[in-house]
């Protein structure tokens, strides 16, 4: 059997059968030194042979623990019953006695105290024609006993103790694992997020203005539409830097810059470059929200106007931005129809949707009263406060 430190270790039988095999030969010993002293003069080969036996009988203390108790204690009510010389005879049964109490059978454990206490004080005083023994010795085994359970108890108390931190540090190692990973998961996700944001939008306006450049079929319509091309790629590389950057910062524990005013209207005009009406009617400041809410506006605004340009089929695309201390409100609408009647699907509606549950927002698409599609997002300026934790002792409690 390997130990904790890989070394190979004999089971608990053996090891307890050597204990008792080194703890008889001193017994034995000293018996026979208080015995030589005493009325008889000595030990007899009996009494040898019982006080080895309850030392060797320690082998079951772990295996079992009751048994043990139980065998220890008939052994002792033998050697007292056959009148050999006092001794430390009981120190093998009190070792028994301990461990069974440590190892939970405490109620079994004083019951074979009690009982073998009682039997070998019955016995002497029977064998000696009733003269009751002294009671100092009583006493002292009185005393021995109970001091044999406490330890027991002491024990019990601290396996249970060490079982209970070393469930706790198992409990704890887990929930850093798993902590861990779902950092890992969210930061993936939230990369994925920004690239799709980012590059969606600058790769669908280079794809319409290609679309375009070659439905015009003339010099000065491809040098338009390449002209847009290449403003929509720098765009797109500029976007890819100041995602990067962005990242570089939360990693550095700074904060993001926050999107502003100047940065929507530049978004606005990179579609308007693309053939679409854009109208924007802005109410307050994005840059005064909080840093995360103004970034989810900003970014769930990119991905509607994205989807109104690759998916709509309409002209016109109407925003209304209201910025102020409950939040941000974001409606955009355009007049299209969408791919088979239907509202876009894919990463796009996904991310907008991710994104605003981060702030404790919502997402809502869908087809708007006067036809096309409406996304609609509601951010409150703080994400709802999380619950309070339980008082200490219901945590325990809880966790139990």
């Amino acid at each position: 059997m390997l130990g904790a430190n890989g070394r190979i270790r004999p089971p608990d039988w053996a090891a307890d059968l050597i204990l008792g095999a080194l703890l008889g030969a001193p017994l034995v010993t000293v018996t026979v030194l208080v015995a030589h002293g005493g009325p008889s003069g000595g030990l007899p080969p009996g009494g040898i042979a019982l006080i080895a036996a309850a030392c060797l009988s320690l082998a079951l203390r772990r295996v079992s623990p009751v048994l043990c108790t139980a065998l220890t204690g008939a052994i002792s009510i033998a050697y007292y019953a056959l009148l050999f010389p006092d001794g430390p005879m009981l120190i093998a049964f009190l070792a028994a006695l301990s461990t069974a109490v440590a190892f939970g059978h405490r109620t079994a454990a004083l019951a074979l105290g009690a009982t073998t206490l009682g039997a070998m004080e019955l016995t002497e005083y029977l064998l000696r024609d009733g003269f009751w023994p002294d009671p100092v010795p009583l006493f002292g085994k009185l005393v021995s006993l109970l001091l044999a359970v406490a330890a027991g108890e002491a024990s019990r108390a601290r396996r249970a103790y060490v079982d209970e931190a070393e469930h706790r540090a198992r409990e704890a190692e887990r929930t850093r694992d798993l902590v861990a990973r779902n950092l890992v998961a969210e930061e993936r996700l939230r990369i994925a997020r920004e690239l799709h944001d980012t590059l969606a939008h600058s790769l669908s306006l280079i794809n319409v203005q290609a679309k375009g450049g070659l439905h015009q079929g003339t010099h000065e319509g491809a040098v338009t539409a390449l002209t847009h091309i290449k403003d929509a790629s720098r765009e797109a590389i500029g976007e890819v830097r100041r995602t990067v950057g962005e990242m570089r910062r939360g990693a550095a524990g700074q904060e993001e810059e926050p999107p502003t005013a100047d940065r929507v209207a530049a978004l606005v005009d990179d579609v308007r470059r693309s053939g679409l009406e854009v109208g924007l009617s802005s109410e307050g400041d994005l840059a005064q929200a909080p840093p995360d809410t103004a970034h989810a506006a900003f970014r769930i605004l990119q991905e509607a106007l994205t989807n109104a340009l690759r998916h709509s089929g309409g002209s016109t695309v109407r925003i209304r931005l209201r910025c102020g201390d409950g939040g941000i409100a974001l409606d955009v609408e355009d007049d299209g129809v969408g791919p088979a009647g239907g509202p876009p699907g894919g990463n796009g509606l996904k991310g907008m949707r991710e994104r605003a549950h981060t702030v404790g927002g919502t997402v809502d698409v869908g087809r708007s009263p006067d036809g096309g599609f409406r996304v609609t997002a509601r951010l409150p300026a703080a994400p709802p406060e999380p619950p309070p934790e339980p008082p200490a002792g219901e945590r325990v409690e809880a966790d139990r």
